[in-house]
């Protein structure tokens, strides 16, 4: 029975960084499509109604990339890992959606 529970540790221990890694090349994706496309990301903000989307689209893609390389080299994977939701769920709650289409695009 030990036998297995190492095996099932090291499985764990080897899916655990493959999804870290995953996760961290999503991040430098998104953050890279940002840089590249800056001001389509700036005219998105602004649509969306962000205030200073000039100042909030830099900050979003050094924060996606800080996040990214982060969870890449496994440094303070924790602290990336629970302030990316609560980045998000901020954004989520700060749009008013004007109409019930643009809710469920929200949502989905």
């Amino acid at each position: 029975m030990a036998i297995l529970d190492a095996t099932a540790s090291r499985f764990r221990d080897v899916a655990l960084l493959i999804g870290r890694i995953l996760i961290g090349v999503l991040f430098l994706i998104a953050a890279y499509n940002k840089a590249k496309g800056y001001g389509g990301a700036v005219g998105y903000f602004t649509k969306l109604g962000v205030p200073a989307a000039g100042v909030v689209a830099p900050l979003t893609i050094l924060f996606e990339a800080a996040a990214g390389i982060l969870l890449i080299i496994g440094y303070q994977t924790r602290l990336v890992a629970m302030r990316s939701p609560l980045s998000a769920l901020r954004r989520l709650w700060s749009r008013t959606p004007t109409s019930p289409t643009e809710t469920s695009s929200i949502i989905c």
